[in-house]
């Protein structure tokens, strides 16, 4: 299905197939020149047996920077076989992955095919209600060839204004004193303790909880779950001080999102992308 490693720069094509099939798989090979087929992430017939497919859609929004919601004529109003709307449908493939992705704050490109239009918030199941303040863009049928070339130009912006600085401007130094001190604080307060879960871990031997959120579960190594520990502690020193294009979560220069399952905690681009290939690799180091 979706594969390659998670890298900064990836995109995801959402897309219903009786609405736009043909259409995205043509796009698709255009961005396949544009970025490379291991960029891009389309289609679900490949879901592993025995995995929830739900948590396994977000998985894969989760590794991506951008994504592309095809919007044909019928994507509004199609039905399943019982007459019910399948945007509706908790299980509809294609609305797990924009929730996903808008949940994130990635940017999402509503992109309008064969003369359909954008959908109002009121159309939408709350979960999608976000989409319909996204900027769209035309793809004319017509003009196929200018339009696409037109769209990457558009996405080549947004993926580099998400790209942080080369050169990134940290003391390494500062932060372990700052680390110790919130420690110290923490310890006081009986908040917590850096270091591996004390309790039983579903993690085979040599792993445990990644814990950056209190629900993540995802199996690393004791020292990745003290760097996120250590990340959390760091965290409002990383943020603009009065927000920025991101919101009240922007980072400084130099730091990005985590993205540990949604999380916005600013950590290095190295440790964003170490955090995306251990939610990749997670379910291999549960204990059968």
């Amino acid at each position: 299905m979706r594969g390659g490693a998670a890298m900064a720069g990836n995109i995801f094509i959402n897309y219903r197939r009786e609405d736009s099939s043909g259409t995205a798989g043509r796009l698709h090979d255009r961005l396949d020149g544009a970025f490379g087929r291991d960029k891009l992430f389309i289609d679900v017939d490949n879901i592993p047996v025995g995995m929830d497919f739900e948590a396994h859609l977000k998985s894969q929004v989760e590794a991506c920077d951008v994504m592309l919601a095809i919007i044909g004529p019928r994507w509004l109003g199609s039905k399943d076989e019982l007459g019910q709307r399948r945007l509706d449908n908790p299980e509809d493939f294609v609305a797990i992955e924009l929730a996903a992705a808008l949940d994130r704050k990635i940017p999402v490109i509503p992109v309008l095919v064969d003369g359909a239009r954008m959908p109002k918030a009121s159309e939408l199941p709350e979960s999608l209600k976000p989409l319909a303040r996204r900027q769209s863009f035309g793809l004319r049928h017509e003009h196929f060839g200018a339009d696409a070339e037109t769209l990457i130009g558009k996405m080549r912006q947004v993926l580099k204004r998400g790209e942080p600085d080369p050169k990134p401007k940290f003391s390494f130094a500062r932060t372990w004193v700052l680390c110790a001190l919130v420690a110290t604080i923490a310890a006081g307060a009986g908040w917590f303790v850096i270091g591996p879960p004390k309790t039983a871990t579903p993690c085979v031997s040599g792993y445990v909880w990644r814990l950056a959120t209190p629900g993540d579960h995802v199996c690393v190594t004791p020292e990745t779950h003290e760097q996120a520990l250590r990340d959390n502690m760091a965290a409002a020193a990383r943020r603009e001080p009065r927000g920025g294009a991101y919101g009240p979560d922007t980072c400084k220069t130099g730091f990005v999102w985590r993205e540990a399952y949604g999380d916005t905690v600013c950590v290095t681009r190295e440790t964003r992308d170490k955090t995306r290939n251990d939610n990749r690799d997670g379910p291999s180091r549960v204990a059968r």
